[in-house]
């Protein structure tokens, strides 16, 4: 099979993922129960071979554990060689182990953000990460829901308050770099199924809506790899988990609610919810756990979709530095980002006549930005901190090179990228 690269000059890390994800696919469809790929001659030998890695393992990937047939036939394709003429080859042995163990993880968090909620309530979750924290090694502190409502965090027990799953709390530390006291904290929206609340979402909007916690799945799959990395870093996973439903309790539009910060929150819309959740605990970590940074995650916005379809993330932020660091390793793994600016003109439109703040801004316009704006005003001024948006690039309506249908796990390979060096 000869798959090509184009231009040799234009030849560069993602043609090769997309060249091994051609021949992964291939190979599989034939019935392969083993292939070899042979290193193009690129500079970075190590680089290849991990690229190589990432396209052949993120591309034997499908959601198939209802189709036993269908799996039955990927899994039939176990084994890849890289062929190497050359003497490095311990380089790319590391290079490719450390690829696989990545890979896994976000194998591992596409299955969690496809997955029905039955499977993944927040209850479900936090189990996973305790059992996940003891095999890796890091620590998983959960909070229940009376622990929850003793902490004030009545935001997130609001657009829990319509489901019959209760809501969870939890915080993941990774102490990887014992003579340092810098730590950054990773938060990710754990909403397990969005219906829209009172402000019900609609048909073609409301089906994919199982996939609203990629967000939380993205940080617990970043802080397992960097734990089983053995990373010289300190990082802090926090994830707000619950369901927003439509029930006899559920939280109305017009409701003011008082958040774990104390400012107070008018609701304009229920199917704003994702940006509540985090606000609680944006405010928690910043407060409470004290890190030097803090980067969250969400599939927030229906309008970054919009304005960058699935193959951009939006990334807001406080700190030019922290950005264009996030910036250039988006651009090395390919989980590519773009700046957008938070001008005061955004953060006036979150205010409420009768609140401190209203969870949508008045003329729906700027979504994206003017929820940043939202979620600034509980971050506090000491931490640096970066808001990515990923509501288009968790998620694919079809499979795409090493893109799966549905979850795509996207964030983790950005964040191991950023992190572990």
């Amino acid at each position: 099979l000869l798959v090509g690269l184009g231009k040799h000059a234009k030849a560069d890390r993602e043609s090769v993922r997309k060249a091994a994800a051609t021949a992964t696919k291939i190979a599989i469809q034939s019935r392969l129960p083993e292939f070899a790929i042979a290193m193009p001659s690129l500079k970075g030998s190590a680089d290849v071979a991990y690229c190589i890695t990432e396209g052949a393992s993120l591309s034997h990937y499908a959601f198939d554990k209802y189709k036993e047939k269908a799996r039955k036939k990927r899994l039939g394709t176990k084994y890849m060689s890289i062929l190497y003429q050359g003497k490095d080859t311990a380089s790319l042995n590391a290079a490719v182990s450390r690829a696989q163990l990545v890979c896994d993880n976000v194998n591992m968090v596409r299955d969690l953000q496809t997955d029905m909620v039955p499977n993944k309530t927040p209850e479900k979750i936090a189990s996973l990460a305790q059992e996940l924290g003891r095999k890796a090694g890091f620590k998983v502190t959960v909070f229940t829901k009376p622990q929850i409502e003793k902490l004030g965090m009545n935001l997130l027990l609001a657009v829990g308050s319509g489901s019959q799953y209760e809501p969870r709390f939890v915080v993941l530390e990774y102490n990887g770099d014992r003579s340092s006291k810098k730590r950054t904290a990773l938060v990710g929206k754990g909403i397990v199924f969005d219906s829209g609340g009172l402000n019900l979402k609609p048909t073609k909007f409301i089906e994919t809506m199982n996939g609203d916690m990629s967000g939380a799945a993205v940080v617990l799959g970043t802080v397992k790899t960097l734990a089983e990395l053995k990373a010289k870093v300190n990082v802090v996973g926090v994830m707000p988990l619950c369901e927003n439903m439509v029930g006899p309790k559920s939280y109305k539009p017009s409701d003011i609610i008082k958040s774990y910060s104390g400012k107070t929150v008018e609701i304009g819309n229920t199917d704003a919810e994702g940006r509540l959740i985090l606000a609680d605990a944006l405010a928690y970590t910043a407060k409470t756990l004290k890190p030097d940074q803090i980067i969250d995650l969400a599939t927030l916005t229906g309008a970054c979709v919009l304005t960058f379809n699935t193959y951009v993330a939006g990334l807001m932020y406080n700190d030019e530095a922290l950005a264009n660091r996030i910036f250039e390793s988006g651009e090395k793994v390919y989980e590519r980002v773009w700046k957008l600016p938070i001008y005061d003109e955004f953060r006036e439109e979150m205010k409420s006549k009768f609140a401190d703040l209203n969870n949508i801004n008045a003329s729906r316009y700027g979504g994206t930005i003017t929820a940043a704006a939202f979620l600034e005003s509980f971050v506090g001024k000491k931490a640096k901190w970066a808001h990515l948006d990923i509501a288009g690039t968790a998620w694919s309506e079809k499979a795409v090179g090493y893109l799966p249908e549905r979850g795509t796990g996207w964030g983790i390979r950005l964040l191991v990228e950023l992190l572990a060096k």
